[in-house]
């Protein structure tokens, strides 16, 4: 299945080990952009986990795994209605140039 057969699509992983396979081709519109080992600036999303690891779950022990989903759930929502930690967290002065440029 090929989505996009004709836009070119580039792909930033991180470098989970789930994205270090080899065995994947994938076809000449589409390029793989690693980032760099140990480069959270480069990734946002790493920033936004740190904030509910060490504020919510730290030092806190759950009954059962629905009771993390709640919390983590609660705390999600609690982000998208308040977007300014997020904001102050991910919208560098870099990522918001690249997105005005587009």
């Amino acid at each position: 299945m090929n989505c996009y057969p004709h836009e070119d699509i580039v792909l930033i992983l991180d470098g989970a080990s789930l994205h270090r396979s080899t065995d994947l081709n994938f076809r000449n519109h589409v390029l793989l952009i690693r980032l760099p080992p140990y480069s959270p600036e480069l990734n946002s999303v790493e920033l936004l986990w740190d904030d509910p690891r060490e504020n919510v779950f730290a030092n806190k022990v759950f009954t059962s795994l629905p009771t993390v989903v709640f919390q983590l759930t609660h705390d999600m929502n609690a982000l998208r209605e308040n977007q300014s930690p997020v904001k102050s967290l991910s919208a560098w002065r870099w990522i918001a140039n690249a997105i005005t440029s587009l």
